[in-house]
């Protein structure tokens, strides 16, 4: 996934990472697109698709990744889509490598944007198939797997009835019982501007049996040789990076993929369209950081993330 991963627990801890090791090399196994050889990677190689193996086990990750971004696209007025991988990697974020478009090509993205679409993708449970119905469709669950993972290791955790943890890649966090000093977990949610520090905190948020996830453009951008700069965050109407208001917006949920997942979305809504989607979204709650119209930093949350803010 191109990042670290932390896990804090009361147990021994060189036996749960040989274990959690070998949980997230699986994982890499369907879902990286950085692995010529994974299930992703195959599945957009090929024509029509895939067929499920024999041994179901091995493509439960990958389906179920699917099956819940196709719930996530459908209620997030289709924000939300992993099939954007054809104008990912045009702009320089996907798999082929992180190259500056200059001189955008308004004609060539239009071209790509013909071979995107969830609804492109059926998954077939009859003739246990994940079928294409475009050939040039290709699948990215960057914005989702690493939630996912969380979830993953938590359950694995659960498993081995350990009761007090933290879990944490790249950012996407979960937590469960209390730390070490007998107290509820706090998780830093990052100062969400370019030039400041990773240690720069703008709020700590309490995290006890929920997931967190913060999604943003403040690091993961490209500039061009004309000076635009631009996110990774690729709006799925018109295949542009998306422009939005928000600098930042952190996501709680009961299951981190839920959470990871939700913040890319909100990022592509912008912050108006997310207020109004928070209020139907049931166990979901957000705290919003965008730029103001005087050039500074405001703050937005729903009323439910008040009690898990523990300093601002």
């Amino acid at each position: 996934m191109g990042t670290y991963y932390a896990m804090t627990c009361e147990h021994n801890q060189e036996h749960l990472q040989k274990s959690i090791d070998s949980i997230l090399i699986q994982f890499n196994k369907e879902l990286s697109t950085y692995d010529p050889e994974s299930l992703i990677s195959i599945f957009n190689q090929s024509s029509d698709g895939i067929q499920y193996s024999a041994q179901e086990k091995l493509f439960a990750t990958f389906l179920e990744t699917l099956k819940v971004s196709k719930l996530i696209h459908s209620q997030s007025e289709k924000k939300f889509d992993p099939s954007l991988m054809p104008v990912i990697n045009y702009w320089g974020f996907g798999y082929e490598g992180r190259e500056v478009v200059n001189g955008i090509d308004s004609m060539k993205i239009d071209s790509l944007m013909q071979n995107v679409g969830l609804d492109k993708i059926i998954i077939d449970t009859d003739k246990k198939k994940i079928k294409k119905l475009n050939p040039h469709i290709e699948l990215d669950f960057s914005a989702i797997a690493k939630g996912y993972a969380v979830d993953i290791i938590c359950q694995y955790l659960d498993d081995q009835y350990i009761q007090n943890y933290l879990v944490d890649i790249g950012g996407e966090s979960k937590a469960k019982g209390f730390n070490q000093a007998g107290k509820i977990w706090t998780v830093g949610i990052n100062t969400p501007s370019e030039d400041a520090a990773l240690t720069d905190i703008f709020s700590i948020v309490r995290l006890q049996s929920k997931a967190l996830a913060t999604s943003g453009n403040y690091r993961n951008f490209l500039t061009n040789e004309e000076g635009l700069k631009y996110g990774h965050t690729i709006d799925s109407s018109d295949g542009f990076p998306a422009k939005t208001d928000i600098l930042s917006v952190s996501v709680l949920a009961d299951k981190c993929i839920l959470a990871d997942a939700w913040a890319t979305s909100f990022m592509a809504l912008g912050l108006e369209k997310s207020k109004q989607k928070i209020i139907q979204l049931a166990d979901i709650e957000a705290l919003f950081i965008y730029g103001n119209n005087t050039g500074q930093m405001s703050t937005w949350h729903s009323p439910g993330f008040t009690q898990y803010l523990l300093q601002n």
